[in-house]
This record gives C-alpha cells, structure tokens and sequence, in this order.
C-alpha cells in the first residue's frame, strides 16, 4: 500500500510498557515488548499520516528495514525532487523471516 508517511526517527515498535505509544496506539493483550538495532533516517521530519502507518506496523509487529540493515545504514532518501527530499517508501518485513 502507500501511506505517504513520514516518520522521522519515530520507532517501529513497543520498547516498553510506558514509551509514549499506549496513549494513540491500542495494543493487543498478548503484545510482547520488543528491543530492536536503532534504525537511522535523513528524514527528520514526520508528517499526518505518521500514527495509522505506526499503528499498522505495531498491531501486525512488523519492521522497517530502511535505515536499520547493510547498504542502507543511514536511512537514504527514498524520494527526492525539486521541492525537496525525503522517505516515504519502506522496506517493512516480519521478524519471523528474517533477522536484521
């Protein structure tokens, strides 16, 4: 799909009962706090469509690869243009295929 979204150096997932997502994000019951390698973006800034794609990413527990894996280390731009750069396009994968 396409979200358009910008997220900025927001994390893709729950670290902990208390790290700021519990008040927009309802988790399920059998949600199980992850620790992840820290993912770097060029894109500091976030945008409107940031909390459904957030959400998405933490209901189904998956992860962008996008700044967190060889070859892309610093989390490239992923559009540029004229008006300006930034990442709207993610490599998002489940833990279950793949570790980082």
């Amino acid at each position: 799909g396409d979200f358009n979204s910008r997220i900025g150096h927001d994390i893709d997932f729950i670290k902990g009962e208390k790290c700021g997502y519990e008040s927009f994000i309802p988790l399920p019951e059998d949600y199980t706090p992850q620790e992840l390698p820290t993912r770097n973006s060029k894109d500091k800034k976030s945008n409107n469509y940031k909390r459904p794609f957030l959400e998405m990413l933490v209901n189904n527990e998956l992860h962008i690869l996008n700044g967190r894996t060889l070859g892309d280390s610093y989390g490239d731009f992923t559009c540029i243009q004229t008006s300006g750069a930034s990442v709207v396009d993610y490599f998002i994968i489940s833990p279950n295929c793949s570790k980082y």
